[in-house]
């Protein structure tokens, strides 16, 4: 090109180029500089000397003793949020900043003591590892507290669920207790056995009303002492604890005996095991108590530590003031002797700097700026407006010998050469163009092609291709492909449609053999299954067609067997009809007993209508029955009282629940259960009460019949003694009757069943034997056009 080929005429440097003059001048002004320095480099040595005693003597020391306290403060600040962690990944993530802290306070403490000496340095050490021992101490005691805390609310959980799982089972005891005292009040009071109702009363006495009484004291003192429990494992100090602990003891002795006398009546393994389950949450060293006892040892413990480590971290804070009281005096010396010689190399330094300052003025204005700066801004110009394709521009300075002459001259070759670079890019332009006209022609070309065979196949007629004859290039490869494509599909369906046709014509032996790949392939062996398990079907049918007309051969021999029968049940027919006459005679005879043991009856009611003699025994029992009845009242008292009792006891356990807050919702729960088994003792009680006072009046009244009804005993009997024998009589007839009645029975089922079965197998018979044949006919014709 012709920027590249173009001969300079080389232009002779003038002596003295800008290098050479740049050098004189920075020369000049380094020299000055180095004047500065070496005055600077005086005064700062003095200034050193007087700073490395400040900074190594005093101020490191103070740095150090101040880091040590801060350090130590931040370590004593994160021990509350230590002792006040609840899960152990608080205690882990606390620690983990605590072991940081220590390798800190460690670092700094070594930095420390080589800065301080004597009888401070060992206080410090001292209070140091003291501090540092107290925390992890702390991290012990607080860790052994939330796990003791962790295993008391599972043993708070343990204990619900015991509670639950006693009440199911003594709630329902004191229920059926109950009912079972209030049925035998009532068998009582309908009973007419004086000896009886004597045996009754003191069962009841003894059993159920015992079961009653000691299976409420049950349930109260178990209440009571879950409650106890509850509350203990809120406990806030020793004293309270140890208060709790002993009416706990209390309250399982009385337990104990209250389980042993139901025990003794009402043997309930289930139920004696879910109370002493109760009973052991409290036992001593794994009970319920005595987690509370170590979490309460614990947190003291920590508060201690927690205090222990306040007062060390304040004497090390004034251990570190006293350090930095005896560094800040040597501190105030060297600073003075540091203010006298930095003022020296100031003074110095002004004057050195004003002298470099008139050096470079003359040298920038009078040679760099007149003879660089302005020929170099009048260059920049002539390259920006070339860069904005101004070819115009004229090039200044291009006859200097210097640098910025040789940059002149290069700029001149740039500009020759965008010109002829501008040239070649309309020519390059001109050709994209063409080529653009090319491609997007060949493209018109293959979409319309494209356009007609996918609409001839849309139609149905996959004969029709791509003509590539006008196509070139990747239009004609791709017309090609398009071409080879249609080409395997028009193939695929041919052979599908030959194999669908041979099937519709009943030939399940044709098969496509083609070879074929991908999705092709699929369909290829589709379709041959197909045509393989249709044919393997036709056959099967084939086979059920023969077993179907074997069957019918089997329907003609049920047949006649189901004229043997009906020959049976005529037989069957006369047994039934001789029974008749026999039952015929047996039931008159039965007619006449029946009439002759009216007549007695009739004796015999009579005869009790004027009986009337009184049982002395019948009134002297009467008597026992009512001093018997007033003792079961006094028990009823005594249950009215217990059930008062303990509603008081539940209302008491609720309102120290009420003052225990949050702790508490455990202990109202449980007197919620003792007050509702209160109220259903005190309901069961007046029940008891007034079956006793209705039995009362009805053994007056019971009494007042004996009277009456007692003088006709005597007659009654020897009536009653005909009447036995006459339902003697009555008793064989009957016994004569049944047997009658029975062969009776089993002919007409027999005649019944055997119809039934014969008639719905004749139906059954006929119509099945028609159908099969019909269409087993219809299978043979229809399976027969089939090639398999």
């Amino acid at each position: 090109m012709r920027g590249n080929t173009m001969v300079e005429t080389p232009i002779k440097k003038r002596q003295g180029g800008i290098r050479q003059r740049l050098y004189l001048a920075v020369g000049a002004i380094a020299s000055f500089a180095l004047i500065s320095a070496v005055t600077g480099w005086v005064s700062l040595s003095r200034l050193d000397r007087a700073i490395v005693t400040v900074t190594d003597e005093g101020v490191a020391s103070v740095v150090a003793a101040l880091a040590l306290a801060e350090r130590v403060a931040d370590m004593a600040g994160a021990a509350p949020d230590l002792v006040s962690a609840a899960t152990e990944a608080e205690v882990k993530a606390t620690a983990a900043g605590n072991k940081e802290r220590e390798a800190d306070i460690r670092a700094v403490l070594d930095l420390v003591a080589a800065r301080v000496t004597g009888e401070t340095l060992d206080k410090i050490k001292t209070e140091t590892n003291g501090l540092l021992a107290n925390i992890n101490r702390l991290e012990q005691l607080v860790t052994a507290r939330i796990q003791t805390s962790s295993q008391r609310l599972q043993e708070t959980q343990g204990l619900s669920k015991a509670h639950e799982g006693f009440l199911r089972f003594a709630n329902p005891l004191i229920d059926d207790a109950v009912v079972d005292l209030s049925g035998s009040m009532l068998g009582v009071t309908r009973s007419g056995d004086v000896a009886r109702i004597e045996r009754s009363l003191t069962r009841m006495a003894n059993n159920d009303l015992a079961l009653v009484q000691a299976t409420a004291t049950l349930i109260g003192e178990v209440n009571n002492a879950v409650g106890q429990l509850a509350v203990g494992a809120q406990a806030a100090n020793r004293a309270e604890l140890a208060d709790i602990s002993k009416r706990f003891a209390a309250s399982s002795e009385r337990v104990t005996k209250a389980l042993t006398v139901v025990e003794k009546i009402n043997p309930h393994p289930e139920l004696i095991k879910a109370t002493k389950e109760v009973l052991s949450f409290g036992d001593e060293g794994t009970g319920l108590l005595s987690f509370r006892e170590q979490e309460i040892d614990s947190q003291e413990y920590s508060l201690s530590t927690l205090r222990t480590s306040r007062e060390a971290a304040k004497r090390l804070g004034a251990l570190a003031q006293s350090v930095v009281e005896d560094a800040n005096i040597g501190v105030a010396d060297a600073t003075q002797q540091a203010k006298r010689v930095s003022m020296v190399g100031m003074t110095t330094l002004v004057i050195v700097a004003l002298a470099s300052l008139a050096a470079a003025f003359l040298v920038g204005w009078l040679y760099i700026g007149r003879r660089i700066a302005d020929p170099l801004t009048l260059l920049t110009g002539a390259m920006d407006r070339l860069a904005n394709r101004e070819w115009t521009t004229d090039v200044p300075d291009r006859e200097r010998s210097d640098e910025i002459g040789a940059m002149a001259r290069a700029v001149q070759v740039f500009k020759e050469n965008g010109l002829e670079n501008e040239q070649l890019q309309v020519e390059v332009e001109r050709n994209r163009q063409s080529t653009e006209e090319q491609r997007k022609a060949q493209e018109d070309l293959l979409d319309r092609a494209v356009g007609e065979v996918v609409g001839a196949a849309a139609g149905g007629d996959m004969s029709a291709r791509i003509d590539t004859s006008a196509l070139s290039g990747m239009t004609a490869r791709l017309g090609e492909r398009m071409n080879g494509l249609l080409g395997t599909v028009d193939n695929v369906f041919v052979n599908l449609g030959d194999a669908l046709g041979a099937m519709a014509r009943g030939d399940f032996t044709h098969r496509i053999e083609a070879d074929y790949d991908g999705v092709f392939d699929r369909l290829k062996q589709d379709a041959n299954r197909t045509a393989q398990q249709l044919s393997e079907t036709v056959g099967k049918v084939t086979f059920a067609a023969s077993s179907v007309r074997d069957a019918a051969a089997e329907i003609s021999t049920g047949s006649s067997d189901l004229a043997g029968r009906t020959e049976q049940q005529a037989a069957s027919l006369e047994e039934t009809a001789a029974s008749m006459h026999e039952i015929t005679a047996t039931v008159k005879q039965n007619a006449d007993n029946a009439e002759a043991a009216n007549k007695l009856a009739a004796t015999a009611r009579n005869t009790a209508e004027k009986g009337g003699s009184v049982v002395q025994d019948a009134v002297a029992a009467v008597s026992r029955i009512e001093g018997s009845a007033k003792k079961i009242s006094d028990i009823v008292g005594l249950i009215d009282e217990i059930a008062f009792q303990t509603n008081l006891l539940a209302l008491n356990a609720s309102v120290e629940a009420a003052r225990a807050g949050e702790a508490g919702k455990g202990f109202a729960v449980v007197a919620q259960e003792v007050r509702a088994l209160a109220q259903r003792s005190a309901d069961a009680s007046r029940e008891i009460k007034g079956l006793i006072q209705a039995s009362t009046g009805e053994v007056r009244e019971g009494a007042r019949l004996v009277n009456l009804t007692g003088t006709s005993l005597t007659e009654i009997v020897t009536a009653v003694k005909k009447v036995a024998d006459i339902v003697g009589e009555i008793s064989s007839a009957s016994r004569e009757q049944a047997v009658g009645l029975e062969e009776v029975n089993t002919a007409v089922a027999n005649m019944d069943e055997m119809t039934q079965r014969n008639g719905a197998l004749v139906e059954q018979t006929t119509a099945s034997a028609t159908a099969m044949a019909r269409q087993a006919q219809e299978l043979a014709d229809l399976v027969g056009q089939f090639r398999i």
